[in-house]
């Protein structure tokens, strides 16, 4: 691993406190739970995500992407078009006013799938 850019000094550090921050969040390991997935067991316990962007067409009126969301509990899926992925937050932030009129309840979890498209989003 030495010399592989020249004219530059090995970083030398005694202890991991000296290494900055950003450089050492970079290099953590995403831990991926073995653990069996639990289950809903009422409407709106849990919800997937996902954002989809792989369609090989445009829809009508310029959509390119949609969000999926669909609860763990009952099955019932929601899908809503999108010409932006940054339209996903404004879309989720509907879906919870949504439900909150129509059911009187809260979503309590959401799990995405980890690929990073709900990222730097608000």
């Amino acid at each position: 691993m030495r010399d592989l850019v020249k004219g530059m000094e090995e970083l030398k550090t005694s202890s991991p406190e000296e290494i900055c921050e950003y450089c050492m969040m970079s290099r953590q390991q995403v831990e991926i739970s073995r653990s069996p997935m639990t289950r809903a067991t009422k409407l709106l316990e849990l919800l997937h995500l996902d954002l989809e962007d792989s369609l090989p067409i445009i829809w009508i009126g310029g959509y390119t992407y949609f969000l999926l969301i669909k609860d763990d509990f009952s099955s019932l899926t929601f899908v809503y078009p999108l010409k932006l992925k940054s339209e996903a937050h404004h879309k989720l932030v509907e879906f919870k006013a949504l439900m909150k009129t129509q059911t009187d309840m809260k979503i309590k979890r959401l799990r995405v799938d980890g690929e990073g498209e709900f990222r730097d989003h608000k």
